[in-house]
């Protein structure tokens, strides 16, 4: 799940490779430790910095005309529950898909790669930026009022940017930590590309269904309706023109659901957490202002940005119950320690919930 929230993170593809073990060394085992102290110091040090920063401007922001921005309400650390305030209600552009889908065997591409060495790089990095702001905002102190007011949006500006960065690593080092503790049979991944969780707005045997329509119920506090479309393009290309579909004799179609928007959670008034408890209980949700496009439980937040239609049909997926289907493997990096791998299922190297980037629906088992 985090590497397809962070593609572009630390490379931005995987590939099938015909080793499976986990490959570490005593030199890499013994530094491992050291960046992990590292990074996880840093951490602490940028959530003292960040949270100080935070205090003195959401004070200093109290003062000044409604009409700017406060920076985020909470102090998230993880970025699945991270919002980016002011892009609520903006849906992210949607992209023609680059590619036409599987039809070749895809060529092989580096794995993603994840250690405490390159988090303790970034940790360092956002204690630098925390640095800066910190200047920045000593000197905004001593601005006249005029000058505090017009500068007051870069600053907001600049501070939501170190926000963004910092539950960006925090985030990675939880990642990291479940991992890394995970048993080895664990890093092989899904055996088949097959539902993890059956939610109860879709029915759990589709036999029945052959040739009919399933309704796939969805509450939404959009109001871009040609971004609704596009979802709803996104599910007939993908899923319903898909060999799956063809197989299986099933098409699926999206029932909407409307709910108001929700004026607190785009003041920054309450978190993402809190606005997605107010959702109804039972269908699945599409809602904005996400750090980043993602699907947690039932829920689909969109992050700004740009995504395409196969990237909408992959977290469609997501709302279904499909889980990504990609491998973990150890490898050593010598006295930089232990990197985690992420790569792709050889399983399932060409299967949409596997790669988001030419995958098609064909060997899912619902």
């Amino acid at each position: 799940m985090f590497s397809q929230c962070h593609d572009g993170f630390y490379g931005s593809s995987r590939f099938e490779t015909e080793e499976r073990s986990t490959r570490t060394t005593v030199i890499s085992r013994s530094f491992d430790p050291l960046w992990r102290a590292i990074a996880k110091g840093a951490l602490t040090e940028s959530a003292r910095r960040f949270s100080e920063l935070k205090r003195g401007l959401s004070v200093q922001a109290g003062k000044l005309p409604k009409t700017l921005a406060l920076p985020s309400g909470t102090q998230e650390t993880d970025e699945s529950e991270a919002s980016l305030q002011g892009t609520y209600g903006k849906p992210p552009k949607i992209l023609a898909d680059v590619e036409l889908g599987s039809v070749l065997p895809h060529p092989k591409e580096p794995p993603l790669r994840f250690s405490w060495y390159r988090t303790a790089r970034e940790a360092r990095e956002l204690v630098q930026e925390l640095e800066s702001l910190e200047g920045g905002w000593s000197r905004w102190i001593g601005l006249g009022d005029p000058e505090r007011l017009n500068a007051y949006p870069e600053l907001a500006g600049k501070f939501e940017t170190v926000h963004q960065k910092f539950v960006r690593v925090a985030s990675l080092s939880r990642y990291l930590e479940t991992w890394r503790k995970a048993p080895p049979e664990n890093l092989e991944g899904q055996k088949s590309a097959e539902r993890l969780f059956r939610p109860d707005y879709l029915p759990h045997d589709l036999k029945p269904w052959a040739g009919q329509t399933v309704w796939l119920p969805i509450v939404t506090d959009l109001e871009d309706t040609k971004f609704l479309k596009e979802v709803e393009e996104a599910l007939e290309i993908h899923w319903n023109r898909s060999p799956w579909a063809k197989r299986t004799r099933v098409r699926f179609q999206i029932h909407w659901r409307k709910a108001p928007q929700d004026l607190a959670f785009a003041m920054g008034a309450i978190s993402l957490s809190q606005r997605l408890a107010k959702f109804p209980a039972g269908p699945a949700v599409i809602t904005t202002g996400g750090l980043t496009t993602h699907v947690h439980g039932r829920h689909l937040i969109l992050g700004p940005g740009r995504i395409t239609r196969r990237v909408l049909a992959h977290e469609l997926g997501h709302l279904m119950g499909f889980g990504d289907c990609y491998s973990r493997s150890l490898e050593s990096e010598g006295p930089f320690g232990v990197a985690l791998l992420e790569w792709t299922n050889p399983r399932y190297p060409d299967e949409l919930m596997c790669n988001d980037r030419i995958g098609v629906v064909n060997q899912v088992t619902w």
